[in-house]
């Protein structure tokens, strides 16, 4: 967990306890709270997916605030390409993440020589994905995609 004040820009980050409860012992002011978790998606308060999104957490001289998380699996992606000849291609792998009507690049990565040409996009949003391989993140159009 972290949370950087949205006035200060001071960041404290803290590990819950085993049952998922945590105190933060901070001053009055303004916070916005971000919670990660392996194989969760990062979430920030309330249920949004940016710092930027976040709600403020406004806190009064000796105020006390409870709040309550609840984190979404993540999925991953993982797969192996092979040029026509069975060997490693290295390429960009794109993971678009179907958003209304429209496609958003959700995470890239490439493959290195020594993976022997294995790539895995890890922590992804429950979603529709589309894949798209190659060295330019366009639109996802049906070519070198699947």
């Amino acid at each position: 967990m972290f949370a950087p004040s949205s006035e200060t820009g001071h960041y404290n980050e803290i590990t819950t306890r085993s049952d998922g409860s945590f105190e933060l012992p901070f001053a009055r002011g303004s916070y916005r709270i971000g919670v990660q978790a392996a194989d969760h998606t990062t979430e920030w308060w309330s249920e949004a997916a940016s710092f930027a999104d976040a709600t403020d957490i406004v806190l009064g001289p000796g105020e006390t605030r409870t709040i309550n998380v609840s984190l979404t699996k993540s999925g991953f992606i993982r797969g192996r390409i092979v040029n026509q000849y069975g060997l490693p291609a290295l390429t960009g792998v794109y993971a678009y993440r179907r958003a209304g009507t429209a496609w958003v690049l959700e995470q890239l990565t490439v493959p290195l020589a020594s993976d022997g040409g294995n790539y895995s996009l890890v922590d992804l949003p429950p979603g529709t994905y589309r894949l798209r391989f190659g060295f330019l993140p366009t639109e996802p159009n049906g070519n070198n995609e699947y």
